[in-house]
């Protein structure tokens, strides 16, 4: 029995307008998938009905999504790059969250 269970549906894919003149990465999607003891690339994926268990996420800031995905047993998360950055930032800034908001 895991010690851990939750179902996680979460969209952060960013889409566009069709005729922006950017476009975004091609977004890999993995349907059904177990993954077991891996490192886990998290950016460009979509994730649908995947299960994870001992899991490490490793997230750079790029688009991602996951669809009613089965994470069991305790997973690791290791932000890298621009998403690392955003974390230690947030940490830093976090005491003073919540104590007003600044002009706009």
């Amino acid at each position: 029995m895991p010690q851990f269970q939750m179902t996680l549906t979460l969209e952060q894919l960013d889409w566009l307008d069709p005729n922006h003149p950017r476009r975004l990465p091609e977004v890999e999607i993995l349907k059904e998938k177990t993954f077991v003891g891996q490192k886990v690339v998290v950016d460009n994926r979509h994730f649908q009905k995947c299960r994870f268990e001992h899991c490490n996420f490793v997230y750079s800031g790029g688009p991602f999504a996951f669809y009613e995905c089965e994470i069991r047993d305790y997973t690791v998360f290791s932000p890298t790059g621009s998403a690392n950055r955003t974390m230690k930032l947030v940490e830093a800034l976090k005491p003073g969250f919540g104590k007003g908001l600044p002009p706009y």
